[in-house]
């Protein structure tokens, strides 16, 4: 009954999806229903981008690049300014809902270009830091304010398992999380969908434009006219396929690294590419959305009752399994009361990551 009504509310939800996406998942899937489940007690790896926007060496360095290269042509300003970066201390409480709810990974990989929280207690099994150095190759624009360039080098992280997940630090944790709520039998990627991606130059956002770009490169491999636009959520990713697509798109890659800031004429290596390439190859499939659904949490969220309504829907377990707590709207300490009131009632007790 459950899943007829989840299946009920994601068409009145997402009508596109049903239209365009079921069809091809249906194929897709059909593809692995034969294969044997994922061997017990198979471990995965996660991999979070994060930066301290309160850091002075930091914001030295940041203003510094910005003042050099923020004028240059195809660079969006909006999606390069400081303000978009700043955070509530969102880690603490992605790591929270890690230690509570997620279970069957081996360690965590946090990148980053800025100095390591106090609160931080470094578990060398369980956690490690990644610096920019470690990951980009010679010849990339470091220090790097780029995600779309930071991204292309996850899988370049050494020691990294074949199989991981990667979120922003502002994807939080609500519910028991293992390998199957991301990989299909704990082998195929899923990939979280609201829609398809059509031929359009698109330039509102930088999300938009790589969408546009990455569907043009596509289109060098595969006969396609449109592509699958992800939800904002965390998404699991193979290494050696990684590594494969990096190869066949070498100069497209190079190019991406090379920038420092978000641009308009790049293509979304992990929020488009990848995953588009790994779906129309037959090696990934995608998910309904009422099922696996993910919110936008924005300053306006959190004013009157809305708040409470969403700690009422957590206690009934009506959530979806994790949320984008969206902070970069959060201006002044009175923005952030509300919001950490929230956050403290989800997550009241430290983990095992705070010292």
């Amino acid at each position: 009954m459950n899943r007829i009504i989840n299946r009920l509310k994601g068409l009145l939800a997402y009508p596109h999806w049903y239209k365009n996406i079921l069809p091809l998942n249906k194929i897709a899937k059909s593809q692995f229903k034969l294969m044997p489940k994922s061997i017990k007690n198979e471990q995965f790896d996660i991999v979070v981008t994060w930066i301290d926007s309160n850091d002075p060496k930091w914001i030295s360095t940041y203003e510094h690049y910005c003042n050099l290269e923020l004028n240059q042509d195809n660079l969006f300003k909006s999606e390069n300014n400081k303000e978009r970066l700043y955070s509530l201390d969102s880690l603490k409480y992605f790591l929270r809902g890690i230690d509570k709810y997620v279970s069957g990974y081996r360690k965590i990989f946090i990148i980053t270009n800025s100095k390591i929280p106090n609160w931080l207690k470094i578990d060398p099994l369980k956690i490690e830091i990644v610096p920019h150095e470690l990951i980009f190759p010679e010849g990339s624009a470091l220090p790097n304010y780029n995600s779309i360039a930071i991204e292309t080098c996850i899988h370049r992280i050494p020691g990294l398992l074949e199989k991981y997940v990667y979120s922003n630090d502002d994807f939080l944790f609500i519910k028991p999380t293992n390998l199957d709520d991301f990989f299909f039998k704990g082998e195929i990627p899923i990939y979280s969908t609201i829609d398809t991606f059509v031929e359009q130059s698109n330039q509102s956002s930088i999300f938009a434009t790589s969408g546009f770009h990455s569907m043009i490169k596509l289109r060098e491999f595969f006969n396609c006219n449109q592509m699958i636009y992800l939800d904002h959520a965390p998404a699991p990713f193979r290494k050696s396929w990684c590594q494969e697509i990096e190869k066949q798109i070498q100069r497209e890659v190079d190019k991406i690294r090379g920038y420092r800031f978000r641009r308009s004429d790049i293509i979304g290596f992990t929020n488009a590419f990848v995953p588009n390439f790994f779906h129309l190859s037959g090696k990934a499939i995608l998910s309904i959305p009422s099922i696996n659904r993910f919110r936008d949490y924005e300053t306006r969220d959190f004013r009157f009752f809305r708040h409470h309504l969403f700690l009422f829907s957590l206690k009934l377990g009506l959530t979806s399994k994790t949320f984008c707590f969206y902070d970069s709207k959060l201006k002044s300490e009175e923005d952030f009361k509300r919001p950490l009131q929230v956050l403290n009632k989800i997550y009241p007790k430290p983990s095992s990551f705070e010292k």
